[in-house]
């Protein structure tokens, strides 16, 4: 039986965000499930509701407006089935003091937004190769 590539879901209130780690995550994983989604609080309900599998991948942008990071964090963080995703927040503007803040809340990784193509698939790559919970990710 072939196994089947991660599923990966985005959060963004930013269509051309989306578009770009969308994208990126396409590439360094062609066969990978990727879903976007354009509001913080819809998403943890289509998460914790909705998907039957639970995502290996979950980047979310730390500016939402509908939905603070810190409680996004804890939702995820608290659900057992969401916990073993691997958790990434991006903001355009990412302190290590604020980094540290977000990983301290649940984040496994924590980044400045990238704004270029070449950017966004160095990220996704990076995150992708050293990823604590490899072992752990959940297939469609």
């Amino acid at each position: 039986m072939q196994q089947k590539e991660p599923i990966t879901i985005v959060i963004d209130n930013n269509v051309d965000n989306l578009a770009l780690i969308e994208q990126a995550v396409k590439y360094v994983r062609h066969k990978t499930k990727c879903i976007c989604l354009l509001h913080g609080d819809e998403a943890i309900t289509f998460l914790s509701l909705e998907l039957k599998h639970p995502p290996a991948y979950i980047f979310i942008d730390a500016n939402m407006v509908d939905l603070t990071i810190s409680k996004c964090l804890l939702i995820l963080r608290n659900n057992p089935t969401l916990n073993h995703s691997c958790v990434v927040v991006f903001s355009t503007v990412m302190p290590g003091a604020v980094a540290d803040v977000y990983r301290q809340q649940g984040a496994d990784f924590a980044f400045t937004k990238p704004f270029t193509t070449p950017q966004a698939k160095n990220l996704v790559e990076h995150i992708i190769s050293t990823n604590p919970k490899r072992q752990n990710l959940a297939f469609v």
